[in-house]
């Protein structure tokens, strides 16, 4: 693994951004004792579904096996992938449909596997703006994309994700509320900071130290 690309996965990893005080509070017959256990499903660079080793290893459907074994025992559990899924693939250049391919098996395996949350690597940038677009469309998880930009005609906006006639855009960041058994609640963001490796015309990138 190249160090850039080890950059770019630190970089898309999730950032906790603050829990709630460590002091105890009686609330009924449920003590709050100021502490939330969170855990985290990443993976990235992954683009085939299927297992190897003659189906021993690896493969989406494990990988959705263990975010739902997670999930039932902590619920606060995110399953979450850092980019490069949608190119490179050996199966990008096979046609369905009349069209290519072009990462529609990993957004279909990963809408089934039960995806939380997505952000762009570089690779995502690979295949056309129509493309991607689609794929985008698609996928039935939610996308962060901190700067990572489109660019249009009408100039630099953010990525959407179209459904049903309905137009939403990408957040910058994430922050999402969770909460316990015994009443613990926490904060917690996710970014998606991208390294401007794939220079394409309808993409924008952002300093995202500023």
């Amino acid at each position: 693994m190249k160090q850039t690309k080890f950059l770019a996965g630190i970089a898309a990893m999730v950032f906790l951004l603050s829990c709630s005080a460590p002091q105890q509070t009686t609330t009924g017959t449920t003590t709050d004792n100021g502490k939330i256990t969170l855990q985290f499903l990443q993976i990235n660079d992954v683009y085939e579904i299927a297992p190897i080793e003659a189906g021993k290893t690896g493969g989406i459907a494990r990988v959705a096996t263990l975010s739902k074994l997670a999930k039932a025992k902590n619920p606060n559990t995110f399953f979450v992938i850092a980019g490069d899924f949608l190119s490179p693939s050996v199966y990008n250049s096979l046609k369905y449909e009349g069209k290519r391919i072009r990462g529609k098996q990993m957004v279909d395996a990963l809408n089934v596997a039960g995806l939380d949350i997505a952000v762009f690597g570089n690779h995502e940038f690979d295949i056309n703006e129509d493309e991607l677009q689609s794929r985008i469309n698609e996928s039935n998880f939610q996308w962060v994309s901190s700067n990572s930009f489109h660019k249009t005609t009408n100039g630099i906006e953010p990525f959407v994700q179209m459904k049903n006639g309905n137009k939403k855009n990408f957040p910058e960041t994430l922050i999402i509320t969770v909460k316990d058994a015994d009443g613990t609640t926490a904060k917690i963001g996710f970014l998606g900071i991208n390294i401007p490796f794939t220079k394409k015309d309808y993409v924008h990138y952002s300093d995202p130290l500023q």
